[in-house]
């Protein structure tokens, strides 16, 4: 990004497209990115390329408008404002921990005495908010361990049920350790043998298959349903669920989870920290996806916590994945940290899934170099 000054658009015409970006049509959304990056690349100037991330950020597509602030906040470090853009799209992605940072960052460091302002005040509210999350938190706490003991009660019912599993999934997806999603299935599908009709206990059930489903049970479930709702809404979600909406959100989120790894070795411990504490609230949310668990682990190792590392590696040592990269990097894991018999078993199942000599290579002088103590 080079800077070569040309003027971006007046702020009511601003307003007008990031109005249309956040209400448009996908359609008209793509339209006026496209004529926001040309313009950005056409110009060079920095001013543009703010203007196409924050229109990013309006249509929702934040880790592409947060690449953008980075890129932007590296280039031209003095301007307060495309750090706080910054912390403001982190904050919209739930990323709290690295929009704390960042407004820290502006509070102590920005140069001008607006900015600082505004950043004491963003952490401020953003710090009311996860108290008041706190407090919810609290109540959270005292409803499920009640309904824990009604479902155990003679007089349990199916909203019972329903309730606790709102509010175990609520609290799983929060990053909360002491619940589980194998957990929540299980306590819904014994809900759903003692009351069969219960659409919402049904449908609870349903989105935790969506997410996990090792045994298979979710076309069977969906067709109970149908029989109990053929109107349900839930099915017709799951039926008009896109291949590619799929494949374009799980793209966003491995693009997170690089951009994640990054900060963690960023060589900065308080962004370490933070990516860290990212990164598990990822994995808790989706603890049946092994790549984003590895890349945990890979980050715990990395930031020198060899217990933690090596706890996530166990977990994921109980499955065998035919993938060359996935073994490449599970061994790394547990030879950098400590067990060198079951990092050089990973990394021999590395070289039998290779594709080709370049992957058989790569095992190869990656074993030998960790076996004369290499990092």
């Amino acid at each position: 990004m080079q800077n070569d000054p040309q003027g971006a658009p007046e702020k009511d015409e601003l307003q007008a497209l990031f109005e249309h970006l956040r209400q448009g049509s996908d359609t008209e959304r793509e339209r006026i990115l496209n004529g926001l990056l040309q313009k950005a690349q056409g110009s060079g100037d920095p001013e543009n390329w703010n203007v196409f991330a924050l229109g990013l950020q309006a249509a929702g597509r934040l880790e592409d408008a947060i690449d953008i602030f980075k890129q932007l906040i590296e280039g031209f470090p003095d301007n307060d404002v495309y750090r706080l853009s910054l912390a403001t799209t982190y904050s919209q992605a739930s990323q709290f921990e690295l929009c704390r940072y960042h407004l820290c960052y502006l509070e102590e460091h920005a140069a001008s005495e607006e900015i600082r302002d505004v950043a004491k005040q963003q952490l401020e509210g953003m710090e009311r908010f996860l108290r008041k999350t706190a407090l919810d938190e609290q109540l959270q706490q005292l409803q499920i361990a009640s309904l824990r003991e009604r479902i155990q009660s003679d007089q349990v019912s199916a909203d019972d049920y329903q309730r606790l599993g709102k509010l175990l999934l609520l609290r799983e997806r929060q990053g909360f350790e002491d619940v589980s999603l194998d957990e929540t299935t299980a306590i819904l599908e014994q809900g759903q043998k003692r009351f069969p009709k219960a659409e919402g206990v049904l449908e609870l059930l349903i989105a935790c298959y969506l997410r996990k489903d090792p045994q298979n049970h979710l076309e069977s479930a969906l067709k109970t349903l149908e029989k109990i709702n053929p109107g349900s809404q839930l099915l017709q979600l799951v039926a008009n669920i896109d291949d590619a909406d799929l494949e374009a959100y799980f793209q966003q989120m491995g693009q997170r989870m690089q951009e994640l790894m990054t900060q963690v070795q960023s060589g900065n411990p308080e962004l370490t920290k933070v990516a860290i504490e990212e990164l598990r609230k990822i994995v808790m949310m989706y603890p049946s996806n092994a790549d984003y668990r590895l890349t945990y682990a890979f980050a715990l190792c990395i930031a020198g916590q060899d217990a933690e590392a090596m706890q996530q590696a166990e977990l994921l040592d109980r499955d065998d994945i035919p993938s060359h990269v996935y073994h490449f990097n599970l061994g790394q894991v547990f030879w950098l940290c400590g067990d060198a018999v079951k990092g050089r078993h990973h990394l021999d199942l590395s070289i039998q899934y290779a594709s080709n000599d370049e992957e058989k290579q790569d095992a190869s002088e990656r074993i030998a170099d960790l076996s004369k103590g290499g990092k």
